[in-house]
C-alpha cells in the first residue's frame, strides 16, 4: 500500500540582489570622466590666459569634488534600492512591514 507524500516545503526567498555591475562600472566610469575632463577645461584655461598650473590644478579639485558627490548620489540610491528589494523580500511587506 502506497502512502502519500508530505508536501514540499515552501521555497526560500531569493537572496536580496546586489548592485548591477554595469551601474557599478558606471559610476567608476562618471568619476574618471569628471576628473578628466575638469583637467582638460583647466589644461585649457591655463593655455589661454597663462596661469599654469593653477587652472590644471582646480580642475582637478573641482573634478574630483564633483565626481565625488555624484558617486554618492549614485551609490546612496543604489543602496536605499537594494534595501528597499531586501524588506520587501524578507519582510512580507512594504519597509513599514505593512502586508
Amino acid at each position: 500500500m502506497d502512502l502519500p507524500l508530505p508536501p514540499a516545503p515552501p521555497a526560500p526567498p531569493p537572496p536580496p540582489q546586489k548592485p548591477k555591475r554595469n551601474t557599478m562600472y558606471a559610476i567608476g566610469f562618471e568619476l574618471a570622466a569628471s576628473v578628466a575632463g575638469m583637467i582638460v577645461l583647466g589644461w585649457l584655461i591655463d593655455s589661454w590666459f597663462g596661469s599654469k598650473p593653477w587652472g590644471v590644478v582646480g580642475g582637478a579639485v573641482l573634478g574630483l569634488i564633483g565626481g565625488f558627490l555624484n558617486f554618492l548620489r549614485t551609490a546612496t540610491s543604489e543602496m536605499r534600492r537594494a534595501n528597499k528589494e531586501f524588506q520587501r523580500d524578507y519582510s512580507g511587506g512594504d519597509i513599514k512591514g505593512k502586508p
